[in-house]
C-alpha cells in the first residue's frame, strides 16, 4: 500500500508541480525578467492550463496502459519545463507541453492507483492519493523559494526533480480503458449542476492560482510564495477533512460552504494584499480547492455509475475551459484597472455561483 501511495503522490507532483502549479510563485521573476504585463502573464498560465486541457481531452480517448501514459506524459512535463528555463520566446509553447503532459500523467495516476488499492482490499485509502497535489504546491513552492529569485534554476531543478521521481511513479499499472466501455446516457439535470459548479470552481482557482503569488507580492514577495506553500500544505489533509464531513452530511450540502470558503479567499484580495490577508487567503483557497475537487467528483461518479469515464471526461473539459478562461479574464482586467479588485471579484463570484447552482441536490438526502 505504502508502495502505491508514494508511487501515485510522486506522479501528481509530477503533474500537478512541475506540470502545472510551479507557474505560481514563478510568475513575478517571469514578469520581471521579460517585462510582461498581467494580460500577458495571463496568456502564460492560460497555455498552461490549454495545455492540460486538451492533454485531458486525449487522455480519455487512448487506449494505452497507465503506465505508458505515465512515461509519455512524464517526458512531455520534462521536455516543457526545460523549454520554459531555455528562453522567454518558448515560454507558452513550454508550458502548453508541460500541461500536455501533466494532464496524461494525472488521468493515469488517478486510474491506476485507485484499482490497485482496491485490489488490496484498501478503498478507504484511494482518497490519500489527492493529498499529492497539495504536497506538489508546498513542495514546488519550497523550490521557488529556495533557488529563486532565479526563474530559469527553478524551472531546471525541477524538470530534474520530475526525472527523478518518474521511475517511481511508473510503478503504477492497470489495464487499457476498453474502447467500448461508457455507452448510454450521462447528461441529467444534477449532472449539469454539479460539473458546472466544478467548472465556476476551476475559472476561480485559474484566475486567483495563476496571480496570487503575483498579487499578495505587491506586499512582500517572500510572504506571498511563503502563503502558497502554506496553501499547499494545508491542501494535503483538506482532502480528508471535508471527505469526513461530507460522509455525515452529505456531499453536495457539504459542496456549498466550501466553495463558498474558497470564493471567501479570492475575495480577500478585493480588501488587501498586505501580510496577514496574504496568509488567510492561501490557508483559504488551500484549504477548500481540493475539498470541492473531490466532493464534486466523487458526486460525477456517483450519478453516472456505468459511464464513469465519459461523466468524468466532461467534468474534466468543463474544468480546463475554466481553469483556460480564467487568467486569461483577470490579467486583461488586472491591466485595464491597475488594481487586482476587479479580477478576483469576478473569480470570487463566479466560484460562489457554483456554490449556488447545487442548492437543490442539497436538499434532497
Amino acid at each position: 500500500m505504502i508502495l502505491i501511495l508514494a508511487a501515485a503522490i510522486a506522479g501528481i507532483i509530477i503533474a500537478q508541480g512541475t506540470g502545472r502549479f510551479l507557474l505560481t510563485p514563478l510568475l513575478p521573476a517571469m514578469q520581471a525578467a521579460a517585462g510582461l504585463d498581467d494580460a500577458a502573464a495571463g496568456a502564460i498560465g492560460a497555455a498552461n492550463f490549454a495545455g492540460y486541457l486538451a492533454g485531458a481531452v486525449v487522455a480519455t480517448a487512448l487506449a494505452a496502459s497507465a503506465r505508458t501514459m505515465i512515461l509519455g506524459g512524464g517526458v512531455l512535463v520534462i521536455l516543457g519545463t526545460l523549454a520554459t528555463a531555455w528562453d522567454p520566446s518558448a515560454w507558452l509553447i513550454g508550458r502548453f507541453v508541460a500541461g500536455f503532459g501533466g494532464a496524461l500523467v494525472f488521468v493515469a495516476v488517478g486510474s491506476a492507483a485507485p484499482a490497485m488499492l482496491e485490489a488490496i482490499g484498501r478503498r478507504d485509502r484511494v482518497l490519500h492519493i489527492y493529498t499529492g497535489v497539495g504536497i506538489a504546491i508546498a513542495g514546488t513552492g519550497a523550490l521557488a523559494l529556495v533557488l529563486g529569485p532565479n526563474q530559469d534554476r527553478v524551472w531546471f531543478a525541477s524538470a530534474v526533480l520530475a526525472a527523478v521521481l518518474l521511475p517511481l511513479a511508473a510503478v503504477l499499472k492497470a489495464p487499457p480503458p476498453s474502447r467500448g466501455a461508457g455507452q448510454g446516457k450521462v447528461l441529467s439535470a444534477p449532472m449539469v449542476r454539479v460539473i458546472a459548479a466544478y467548472g465556476c470552481l476551476s475559472f476561480g482557482f485559474g484566475a486567483g492560482g495563476t496571480f496570487f503569488v503575483r498579487v499578495f507580492a505587491a506586499g512582500d514577495a517572500t510572504v506571498a510564495t511563503l502563503a502558497w506553500i502554506a496553501a499547499g500544505i494545508v491542501m494535503a489533509p483538506s482532502v480528508l477533512f471535508w471527505a469526513r464531513l461530507a460522509q455525515r452530511v452529505g456531499g453536495m450540502r457539504m459542496l456549498i460552504p466550501v466553495q463558498g470558503l474558497h470564493a471567501l479567499g479570492l475575495a480577500i484580495a478585493c480588501v488587501s494584499t498586505a501580510p496577514l490577508p496574504a496568509a488567510l487567503a492561501g490557508f483559504l483557497l488551500g484549504g477548500t480547492f481540493m475539498g470541492s475537487t473531490a466532493l464534486c467528483l466523487a458526486r460525477v461518479r456517483a450519478l453516472a455509475p456505468e459511464q464513469g469515464q465519459r461523466a468524468l471526461a466532461l467534468a474534466t473539459v468543463i474544468f480546463g475551459i475554466g481553469q483556460v478562461t480564467g487568467p486569461l479574464a483577470a490579467g486583461p482586467l488586472m491591466d485595464a484597472t491597475g488594481t487586482p479588485a476587479v479580477a478576483f471579484a469576478l473569480a470570487a463570484f463566479v466560484t460562489l455561483i457554483g456554490a449556488v447552482v447545487v442548492v437543490p441536490d442539497a436538499r434532497r438526502p
